[in-house]
């Protein structure tokens, strides 16, 4: 299939509010020589640990930030770094490997969307730095709202987000920035989903006590904004990590107990909640988690799916309890011959279009990215690529539509 792209060029940067290579230097710049982590297995157990503390948060940013500027295979690699820093490599529980004996395997999407059926919030979480698990929230998004679900809420949302956008831009949150996770917002617009900012950020010196205060406040922002207005909405929270989980139970506001949890006791209503944030591939089978590793190996799929029991119940085979299914997605994180993963051609859908010649760097390198034309100022990028001098460039990956093209260095 060969789709016509048509493009409109433009040379000047996207710079008034964000800069996505100002932010990818200065992490860049925090973490220092990379060439250490590339000697990791070589490094003695102190040196592991020593280094863990000293730039532990510098990896974390650097993937961060190579996420939003559409590299998830970089990304992929300075997790994998964290990851042999930390020391925290899971093992197959007995009771895991019983289980997957007699499980049998799920379409995710389409057993989300039945039990969606039966409850009045669904909480989705993600990995921040995956773009895979927001293409896969999009297809949640569009199949709940066509059953009813009303209001997006996002824990990346900035408060005062517009309930009503026109079009997706970086003011609105952080991890919104990212391409995939823009394309899912802007989908979410389209589809004239309510969206709601609730997060909070408490103040303190006590870290236990912040946590446990940012996951209250931001339950009683979701019930004021959305509940005490409308109390049989129907609502789509997404989120990162364990702000899904509805274990350890709320027991009093004293007590830490998650964003899922809290909102279960203080509705009276049970939240379906699923996790996507351990089963997928981290582009080296070493790091993923080997529950992950038996069951793709049991359940080939070129989708997502869930796991479920004889008794009718789903698995969560990652050892968080708390969520009601667990998502594992297909590995995706081979290249194809875009340079790009291939999850973005089967997974997202896009398409190729090689990046004209006139916009190649002279020297270094320089940060090509794709805007829909019908966005406006500040728009979040349809996708980005890193073109370097020296090196083949990278396709840029989009959907169906009109774009223009412009660069950062």
């Amino acid at each position: 299939m060969i789709l016509l792209i048509p493009v409109a060029f433009c040379t000047n940067a996207l710079a008034e509010n964000f800069s996505y290579m100002h932010s990818l230097k200065s992490a860049e710049k925090s973490i220092g020589d990379l060439d250490i982590f590339s000697r990791l297995e070589n490094l003695s157990p102190d040196k592991v640990e020593s280094l863990y503390e000293s730039k532990g948060n510098d990896i974390q940013k650097l993937m961060t930030m190579r996420s939003l500027t559409g590299d998830s295979t970089g990304a992929a690699e300075a997790f994998r770094w964290r990851y042999f820093l930390s020391k925290s490599k899971p093992s197959i529980a007995q009771e895991n490997q019983e289980t997957l004996e007699s499980v049998t395997a799920e379409n995710a999407l389409e057993a989300i969307v039945a039990k969606a059926k039966m409850h009045q919030i669904v909480i989705l979480n993600e990995a921040h730095q995956e773009p895979i698990h927001r293409v896969f929230a999009a297809k949640v998004a569009r199949e709940l709202k066509k059953i009813g679900f009303n209001y997006l809420a996002g824990e990346t949302f900035r408060p005062n987000i517009p309930q009503k956008p026109g079009y997706v831009d970086t003011s609105m949150g952080f991890y919104l920035r990212e391409p995939m996770f823009g394309e899912f917002i802007r989908n979410a617009i389209k589809d004239k989903w309510n969206f709601v900012g609730y997060d909070v950020y408490p103040e303190g010196p006590n870290i236990a006590d912040l946590a446990r205060e940012r996951e209250f406040g931001a339950a009683q922002n979701i019930i004021r904004q959305i509940f005490s207005k409308d109390p049989n909405a129907k609502v789509f929270i997404y989120v990162g990590y364990g702000h899904a989980r509805k274990e350890p139970a709320y027991t009093d506001e004293k007590t830490y107990a998650s964003l899922a949890a809290v909102l279960q006791h203080r509705l009276g209503v049970e939240p379906l909640t699923i996790n996507q944030s351990d089963m997928f591939s981290h582009g080296d089978k070493e790091t993923d988690n080997p529950v992950y590793r038996k069951v793709l190996e049991r359940f080939p799929s070129s989708n997502p799916i869930v796991l479920k029991k004889t008794e009718g119940e789903y698995a969560v085979l990652s050892g968080r309890p708390g969520y009601d299914m667990e998502v594992f997605h297909p590995d995706g994180t081979m290249l194809s011959e875009t340079g790009r993963p291939i999850w973005m051609q089967k997974a997202a859908g896009l398409y190729a279009l090689a990046i004209p010649s006139e916009l190649l760097p002279k020297d270094r390198r320089r940060l090509i990215q794709a805007f829909h034309v019908e966005d406006g100022p500040n728009a979040v990028p349809a996708d980005m690529v890193m073109v370097e001098v020296g090196r083949p460039p990278k396709a840029l990956m989009l959907p169906a539509g009109k774009f223009r093209l412009t660069y950062e260095e």
